[in-house]
């Protein structure tokens, strides 16, 4: 006697019944064919959930102030590259600088505000460069400071831009405590989708 699974698992009769001989296979075929469906569905179901989940997290309310700020800080980062390029070693003589080092400085401002402006298109994705572009502010606002207030006679005619820079720095830190969706180990380890 068949069980009720096999015979949920049988052809339908009649159906393309031209095709008879293909589909009077015999049952433990269709049993194969069957499991291999319900597998196939199976995957299909969490791939799509998975991207579904992405996809929410790209377009998160909770994490859209962090994109706006990373990418407002890009644009800060132009303007700074700007003024290396240009205006360092030139207009602003004190620290003396030679025009080679404050354009290679430049350089690396410009990549930065490139990623920082790509990056906030889809910022779930990538939360490991607003990692990097922290510890960079970070560690040039320390290293400024203390310049300045530990070496004698170093000009303080930056000093601004560490007080921005640690701003920059304290509302991407403040942003990602506060969103409901990421934790602040997501900004310097890699993401892994599916945990």
């Amino acid at each position: 006697m068949e069980s009720p699974e096999d015979a949920t698992m049988k052809p339908p009769r009649g159906f393309f019944y031209p095709f008879g001989g293909f589909l009077n296979c015999p049952p433990q075929i269709w049993r194969y064919l069957h499991v291999t469906k319900q597998r196939a569905l199976s995957i299909n179901l969490r791939l799509s959930m998975g991207k579904e989940k992405e996809v929410t997290m790209i377009k998160s309310k909770s994490l859209k102030p962090l994109a706006i700020i990373f990418f407002l800080s890009g644009i800060y980062d132009i303007i700074a590259g700007l003024v290396y390029s240009f205006m360092i070693g030139t207009v602003f003589t004190e620290p003396p600088v030679h025009r080679f080092y404050a354009i290679f400085i430049a350089s690396f401002l410009f990549c930065f505000a490139y990623l920082q402006i790509l990056s906030a298109f889809n910022i779930r994705r990538y939360l490991l460069n607003i990692g990097c572009v922290t510890i960079g502010r970070v560690f040039y606002v320390v290293l400024l400071f203390a310049y300045i207030f530990g070496v004698a006679g170093f000009p303080g005619t930056f000093w601004w831009t560490g007080i921005v820079d640690l701003l920059w720095s304290i509302l991407y830190i403040g942003l990602t405590l506060m969103s409901d969706e990421i934790r602040l180990k997501d900004l310097f380890l890699p993401y892994r989708g599916g945990n």
